[in-house]
């Protein structure tokens, strides 16, 4: 059953991947794993950015969010101002575990208090989202299932439009995280940690971020990026962005699953395991 639950979860994310893939034009989010913090404080890199198996119950699974805006032309500036959505997880009987709006695992006690939201997204309007229960399986989520209304979502806002080298008049970098540009797509960092706490085993769970329904983001495909000699030397240039063709299409990435199987399960793949030793003795 185990396996036949996780054939069918991947082949949906492989799905949405090539649906990402395949897209031009667009804003596309992807949501990958980095890390596990275990319940010893021990620090352990994923080997897979898309498939976890190196978690507990107690660990604390360090995730983050990108947003990668596509246009048409690769000498035009790709741009994003905010987002709003949730951050979610399968529900029952997977996997369970609770988002958190703050980084905890920052600290030995898992009481980090530092804020999600990677800059410049934690402007005016912007929120880390509400942690309650979004698809009654007894774990925290982050977000709302209200479309209707702005509050409660996971908000990434920043106080004017970025692009790939936007700055300030002193020539510091409004990024926490720099944004990377390939052809005609930049991808933004918008939380570079979020922090998902591993609570009760089960079947393969899926995390990914969730559309809010509507236009619910700003981004410019193909804008026009403006230099200012903000001196008159060249010693600082400052970097700013505006025009293009606003974007409508938004894609979601493969989901990140993460693979903690119940003590029974474990128990009857030894017992398989034994089983088959003692067949090979045998013969």
């Amino acid at each position: 059953m185990l396996s036949k639950r996780y054939t069918t979860f991947v082949l949906a994310g492989a799905a949405a991947a090539t649906l990402a893939s395949a897209a031009q034009a667009s804003l596309t989010y992807d949501l990958i794993a980095t890390a596990v913090k275990k319940n010893n404080s021990t620090t352990v890199t994923v080997a897979n950015s898309k498939t976890v198996t190196e978690a507990a119950v107690g660990d604390i699974i360090r995730l983050r969010l990108y947003a990668t805006v596509t246009g048409a032309d690769a000498n035009k500036a790709q741009t994003f101002q905010s987002a709003s959505g949730s951050l979610v997880s399968s529900g029952a009987p997977t996997v369970k575990g609770d988002w958190k709006q703050t980084r905890v695992s920052l600290n030995t006690a898992n009481t980090g208090a530092a804020s999600h939201l990677s800059a410049p997204w934690a402007g005016q309007a912007s929120s880390t989202g509400l942690a309650q229960d979004l698809d009654g399986d007894g774990d925290a989520d982050l977000g709302s299932n209200n479309d209707a209304a702005s509050d409660n979502f996971v908000a990434y806002r920043s106080n004017q439009l970025e692009g790939p080298r936007s700055n300030n008049s002193s020539g510091i970098s409004d990024f926490s995280a720099a944004p990377t540009t390939t052809g005609a797509s930049t991808k933004y960092v918008l939380s570079n940690q979020i922090d998902w706490v591993v609570t009760a085993p089960g079947a393969p769970a899926l995390l990914n971020w969730r559309l809010r329904a509507g236009q619910s983001a700003v981004w410019f495909e193909d804008a026009t990026e403006t230099s200012n000699d903000v001196n008159g030397d060249g010693s600082v240039i400052q970097y700013t962005y505006g025009g293009g063709i606003t974007g409508t299409v938004q894609l979601l990435g493969q989901p990140v699953t993460v693979l903690i199987p119940e003590p029974a399960t474990i128990g009857a793949l030894s017992l398989a395991g034994l089983g088959m030793l003692a067949r090979r003795r045998k013969a």
